[in-house]
């Protein structure tokens, strides 16, 4: 089977509105959305190049694109998110295999 479900086909549309933010794809004014995790330590983030979750008051917040789009990437394996940095074709490409094997 190499259809998603909705639910795959959902965090596959996030997932590749992130990685356009991140490589600058989107207008200007998306470039701020996301902010990297930076300590001036080493920490397992640092390493994983992951992205700050914003906070939210309320519940609700969570469902903004800035706050699910930094959980998911975040979620999403380190392989993947590196996998041909500036190439959308290969990223899609190797999350959505990756959505397929957790159905």
């Amino acid at each position: 089977m190499d259809h998603l479900n909705i639910c795959h086909q959902h965090k596959l549309q996030l997932a590749v509105f992130v990685h356009d933010v991140l490589h600058k794809r989107l207008p200007e004014t998306f470039h701020e959305y996301y902010t990297p995790v930076d300590h001036s330590y080493c920490t397992r983030q640092n390493t994983r190049n992951d992205l700050k979750i914003p906070r939210v008051k309320q519940r609700s917040g969570q469902f903004t694109v800035k706050y699910a789009g930094a959980k998911l990437w975040n979620d999403i394996p380190i392989t993947i998110r590196n996998v041909h940095m500036y190439s959308i074709y290969k990223f899609k490409q190797k999350y959505k295999q990756y959505l397929l094997s957790t159905i």
